[in-house]
């Protein structure tokens, strides 16, 4: 099933995607993030639907663009190549015209270029993207948790990080069965560097966006309820003022956030592995 979301911001593109990869017979939690490392570029592909398909489709991507030998290419020449096995494959494997679940995202550079792009398939096609997207089961949930105008160039990327684990962790409190697991968080710069969020950072937005979602729904009930009370009104708001204080109290003072030192998620390891060893 999954969630992932992309957004453009001012170091680069940053995916954040759950990690619950279920079947019929198995639940697993692993990343749905993969590295696509290559001589002249690297990438980040995330995957929704089916986690044999998609990782398939991911190999065979990754291994066409290590057969470039040739001189380091656009990031147009890359997504070109990426555009055609991913046409070849999602044909192979999808003959219904309808919207399949079975797409990728991809944050892609170019060395050539110094730059990384965003993009994002819809069945054969795959385009470019400036601002943010979302694919999976929870893609409409997600848009409307991020609103418009979420990502974009001007856009820090601790603000896009933010609104991503926003995004994904509220949609799989509504998706349980769907969406789960530790959330990854990565980013790709425009230098090819990654940078990939520890956990204990992931968790505590994740919570305090659980927190604060509570509270603005409980708002609500209150509002409408005290329509017809001026002074019930004004308490209500008095109440809900306290709570975004003490909560915000805790936001800058939680031990877990200051004391603890932060670390990879363990299913985002492959990704530090990659990249790693291609710095070496």
């Amino acid at each position: 099933m999954t969630l992932v979301v992309g957004l453009v911001n001012q170091t680069g593109v940053l995916l954040c995607a759950d990690t619950l990869v279920a079947s019929d017979v198995i639940v697993l939690y692993e990343s749905k993030i993969l590295p696509v490392i290559f001589s002249d570029g690297r990438a980040l592909v995330g995957y929704s639907g089916g986690a044999t398909f998609g990782k398939a489709a991911i190999e065979r991507i990754s291994t066409s663009l290590n057969r470039h030998n040739g001189s380091p290419r656009s990031l147009d020449d890359i997504t070109q190549n990426i555009r055609k096995v991913w046409l070849a494959c999602f044909r192979e494997s999808h003959k219904d015209k309808s919207l399949s679940a079975d797409q990728i995202m991809a944050a892609i550079w170019s060395k050539k270029e110094q730059a990384v792009r965003l993009y994002c398939s819809s069945n054969e096609a795959l385009a470019e993207n400036v601002n943010s997207e979302c694919i999976g089961c929870g893609d409409l949930v997600g848009r409307f948790v991020m609103g418009s105008g979420a990502g974009g160039e001007t856009i820090p990327e601790r603000r896009a990080f933010e609104r991503a684990v926003r995004a994904v962790g509220l949609t799989k409190s509504f998706m349980p069965s769907s969406i789960g697991g530790r959330l990854i968080a990565v980013n790709l710069s425009g230098q090819g560097l990654v940078h990939i969020h520890g956990w204990q950072d992931v968790h505590h937005v994740e919570s305090y966006a659980s927190d604060l979602d509570g509270a603005g729904r409980e708002l609500s009930d209150l509002f409408f309820s005290a329509l017809t009370d001026a002074r019930e009104l004004d308490d209500v708001l008095t109440s809900y003022s306290a709570k975004l204080r003490y909560l915000q109290e805790f936001w800058q003072s939680d031990a877990t956030r200051n004391s603890l030192p932060d670390s990879i998620p363990p299913e985002a390891e492959g990704i530090w592995r990659a990249f790693n060893e291609a710095d070496q």
